[in-house]
């Protein structure tokens, strides 16, 4: 049900489109049609506000780089999509309007035999996959409805099933009947709110339609730069992105490696002292008292609270165990600034660092070094594409 009322959304602002497009202010991107209105929601509904030219920009690169991904991405990358598109959608306008209590809601009796068989797996491997018999049963369990609304209101257990993260998805095979209600109830009052801004003029349905259409093809272009490895998480990778860091040539591993020496410069020890003292106050004193010529000796010798003193040569080679030895190694020669280490405020003196060279046989630097060098590739291509959609689409502004 959720791609279900997403595509429902989409396709009205497009028979909408070819209706009120003549009378209607917004952009036609290769014959997408964009209400101004839809802007207008998004744009209010921003944290911070953008060029007027870049963010229009951004929304027709959003628009061409969706249409163009979407058939490419698989179901793994998008499975989620639509519960991610309303809730943004969700917070973009409850920026901008008051929210009201919806009325009491009524939690129908759910048929566990039925549920049950709607969360027995098809197969061992298939994990949170419903088959299509599934689905359709899911969709007939209806779990809430609110019969007050102007047009009634329901929830089925297919509607929170499609929205759900991993960890509730496990809830809901679970069984627990408490999680499935609340986030039915949940859901149930993001329609009704829904109804209620636009019974309260607010906005109108293919005003609400542009703007899901906007959001989600953001969040079609975000799933593919990061399956192609441009952002998201270092520690998972899409696959796609592991198979071109592993493509990446031995020569042009080598070059970015000359070419970026100190990104592969580690500590190799460190000679330094620690001044410990019990307060903010003292630890911003003693640093100014340093600043001006105070020697690091007397300063122990004055303010030092135990601990204090030497540390002596710190190797960079495991030996060191304690957070106090642990953090003098990430500091540069000289004086550092106080910061606060538990209950205590510390200041460091080092009074030689020695650093070494990482080698390119490390394979540490070998995993960098390809990785920088595939998303460098990477993002050289997705600008070409973008540049390239531009080009050959057909982007109109209308202004009746």
């Amino acid at each position: 049900m959720a791609r279900v009322a997403i595509r429902l959304l989409i396709s009205l602002l497009a028979l909408v489109s070819v209706a009120s497009a003549a009378n209607t202010s917004g952009l036609r991107i290769d014959g997408v049609f964009l209400p101004q209105a839809s802007l207008g929601l998004l744009l209010a509904g921003l944290p911070t506000q953008p060029k007027a030219s870049d963010f229009e920009a951004g929304v027709i690169d959003n628009r061409l780089l969706a249409e163009w991904a979407q058939p490419k991405l698989s179901a793994d990358v998008t499975h989620d999509i639509d519960r991610e598109v309303e809730a943004e959608v969700m917070q973009i306008l409850g920026a901008q309007f008051s929210e009201t209590i919806m009325p009491p809601a009524t939690l129908l009796p759910v048929d566990e035999a039925a549920w049950r068989r709607v969360m027995k797996p098809a197969s061992a491997g298939s994990g949170f996959k419903l088959t299509r018999q599934q689905r359709q049963q899911a969709e007939t369990l209806n779990i809430a409805q609110l019969s007050m609304a102007k047009q009634n209101l329901r929830v089925t257990l297919l509607d929170v099933y499609e929205r759900e993260s991993i960890q509730g998805l496990a809830e809901l095979h679970g069984m627990s009947r408490e999680y499935l209600q609340r986030r039915a109830t949940d859901l149930l009052q993001q329609r009704w709110q829904l109804q209620r801004w636009q019974e309260e003029g607010r906005f109108d349905t293919a005003s609400l339609a542009g703007l899901t259409r906007i959001v989600q093809d953001k969040q079609l272009k975000q799933r593919w730069l990061q399956e192609q490895g441009l952002i998201g998480d270092f520690h998972h990778e899409s696959t796609v992105a592991q198979d071109r860091w592993r493509r990446v040539s031995q020569a042009a591993i080598k070059q970015y490696y000359d070419a970026n020496l100190d990104r592969f410069r580690q500590v190799d020890q460190v000679e330094a002292d620690v001044l410990l003292l019990r307060s903010q106050a003292a630890a911003d004193a003693t640093y100014q008292a340093l600043r001006g010529g105070l020697s690091f000796a007397e300063a122990v010798r004055r303010e030092g609270a135990p601990g204090s003193g030497a540390l002596g040569v710190l190797r960079n080679d495991g030996s060191v165990t304690s957070l106090l030895q642990k953090l003098a190694l990430l500091q540069q020669v000289g004086i550092s600034r106080p910061f606060r280490i538990g209950e205590q405020w510390a200041i460091y003196q080092v009074r030689q660092r020695r650093e070494r060279l990482l080698p390119i046989t490390d394979p540490s630097v070998r995993h960098e070094c390809a990785r920088a060098v595939a998303k460098m590739e990477a993002q050289s291509e997705f600008d070409e594409l973008r540049e390239r959609l531009r080009r050959v689409a057909k982007i109109e502004r209308i202004n009746p």
